[in-house]
């Protein structure tokens, strides 16, 4: 979870358990120090995530969580894994561990503000997934088909269920073209 990204319920993430999945904690006399997951990933193979919290780091906790989660993607029908990291210290750790670099995503941000009314073309309105849900099913058929074009190493394989699931998770937040 990035910051500023919503994090899932316990009851959303119960809901979105599938054999292969492996969600872990790491705990350090009582105290949560880590976390960990793995499955299959929507490019290819595995994805696996090891997070530990900054005042723990560099005391073999990633080492662990780490290690479970590949051991437990040895045993799934993957051929490689991949992991996405967010820092410095976190890159140097992947490469450690025998992480290659495969692509770069590049987080943008833009501040906003006072913001001009968007100039929307004729025909077109502009809606919250809130209010109108049944767009963003639409939205998966129209924009699933662009996946080829991204600059991804692989193309996204993304299945109805998991973007009605995973792939918003604030409709109040998200919104749609709709001619």
């Amino acid at each position: 979870m990035a910051p500023g990204e919503r994090t899932a319920t316990v009851d959303e993430i119960r809901a979105m358990e599938e054999p292969g999945r492996l969600l872990l904690v790491a705990e350090e006399d009582g105290v949560l120090v880590g976390s960990g997951v793995a499955d299959r990933s929507d490019l290819s193979g595995a994805f696996i995530c090891p997070r530990v919290l900054p005042a723990a780091r560099r005391r073999g906790v990633g080492t662990v969580i780490l290690r479970v989660l590949a051991e437990h993607c040895a045993r799934q029908p993957y051929s490689e894994v991949a992991s996405v990291v967010e820092d410095e210290g976190s890159l140097a750790f992947a490469r450690l561990s025998g992480f290659v670099e495969a692509d770069r995503q590049l987080e943008q941000i833009r501040e906003v503000g006072t913001e001009p009314e968007p100039d929307v073309p004729a025909g077109i309105e502009i809606v919250s997934i809130a209010d109108r849900p049944g767009l963003w099913r639409q939205a998966y058929d129209r924009l699933t088909g662009t996946f080829a074009d991204m600059g991804f190493t692989d193309t996204l394989q993304v299945s109805v269920e998991q973007w009605e699931r995973d792939w918003i998770n604030t409709p109040e937040a998200s919104s749609v073209s709709h001619p």
